[in-house]
């Protein structure tokens, strides 16, 4: 689309916006708002609104909210736990479509305490199936607003009850800890993916955790219950582990959290050994090498998200580690001329970023 027409389109929507939503965000609705909602595509353009965008946001943008007082209540979190969620457990495979879901062990669930369900995170369905293996009430951690203003992901996000995480501002990042925790003391659990964002890396079975699901555990006595996903063809193979408690591990954050990420990673490998063996050659398949078979891999995988894939945040919240990552510590080498000394280290550079797909994709 030319830039003008797009411009004319961001225009109108803006005035559309402002015209039903006064009320939103202190009735201000900046460019960097419009951003955050409808995300931006690979060329770094605006996604168009969809047609639940016109008043989506006129009535869930309260839930944008910082203070947890403002976006959580008893009252809902019991509507929320009875009728509604019965419904989604009888209807909630439906959501799923042609995909089937085959749960491999539930181990017991808790009963004397809040809990924190913890699944990994590397496809559309996950939520869904989340919320059907784990089958206690439980509110999901939700950071992908356009999905949440835009499709029916977020209706069925809405009714099962959600916590929303504009992920691209500091200060909604922070909120979450408080808005976790006062949904646990209100009585509900929580589902949260302390990943971040989807793993696309094909070298970790699990992508590096977040701190905040050990804060809150720490702070709320939660205790918190692994759920392992493999999608296989049509069908989703799925593990609700036994509880995880943090307790032990004291203020040893790190380690807390690498024993939490190997018991999942392990239960994940073991259904990959079940369910998901090939050779490197079926792999490949007709493309010239591992790297090409992994980007067009990734790049199917991102299509199952549908045109409000968000690459902004999905391919930058990677960037928001506590660690250096590849990206950061190469690209100012790879940027550098070539000579006769220096290419190999360049060249090799080029190679780690060109196959560092989290941030790529």
């Amino acid at each position: 689309m030319p830039a003008k027409e797009i411009s004319k389109h961001r225009i109108r929507l803006l005035n559309k916006l402002d015209q039903i939503n006064k009320s939103l965000l202190s009735g201000t609705l900046t460019e960097q708002t419009l951003a955050d909602m409808l995300g931006r595509n690979e060329h770094g353009l605006l996604h168009r609104g969809g047609a639940l965008f016109y008043f989506l946001p006129h009535l869930w943008g309260h839930l944008m909210d910082n203070d947890p007082d403002k976006v959580l209540s008893k009252r809902s979190i019991r509507f929320r736990s009875g009728v509604l969620h019965r419904l989604i457990m009888k209807f909630g495979h439906l959501y799923l479509g042609d995909k089937k879901l085959a749960i491999e062990r539930q181990e017991p669930l808790p009963s004397d305490r809040p809990i924190i369900f913890a699944p990994n995170h590397y496809f559309v369905e996950d939520a869904m199936s989340t919320v059907l293996v784990a089958e206690a009430p439980a509110y999901l951690m939700f950071g992908t607003l356009p999905h949440f203003f835009n499709t029916h992901h977020g209706i069925a996000a809405y009714l099962n009850g959600s916590i929303l995480i504009n992920r691209k501002d500091k200060t909604s990042r922070q909120a979450i800890i408080d808005k976790a925790v006062k949904a646990l003391e209100l009585g509900t659990n929580i589902i949260m993916y302390a990943e971040g964002t989807w793993n696309k890396t094909p070298n970790k079975l699990v992508l590096n955790y977040w701190p905040g699901i050990f804060k809150i555990a720490r702070q709320t006595n939660a205790l918190i219950v692994p759920i392992v996903h493999l999608p296989v063809g049509k069908t989703i193979h799925s593990s609700r582990l036994a509880p995880f408690d943090v307790t032990p591990y004291g203020n040893d954050l790190r380690e807390a959290l690498e024993t939490l990420r190997g018991i999942i990673s392990t239960e994940l490998f073991d259904l990959m050994g079940k369910y998901s063996v090939a050779k490197r050659a079926d792999i490949i398949g007709n493309h010239r090498n591992m790297h090409e078979a992994c980007e067009a891999i990734i790049s199917k995988q991102i299509r199952t998200a549908g045109r409000f894939y968000d690459y902004e945040i999905e391919a930058g919240d990677a960037t928001c580690r506590t660690s250096p990552e590849p990206f950061e510590v190469w690209q100012p080498i790879a940027n550098i001329r070539p000579t006769a000394a220096t290419a190999g280290n360049i060249l090799y550079a080029r190679q780690l970023l060109q196959e560092d797909y989290q941030h790529r994709f």
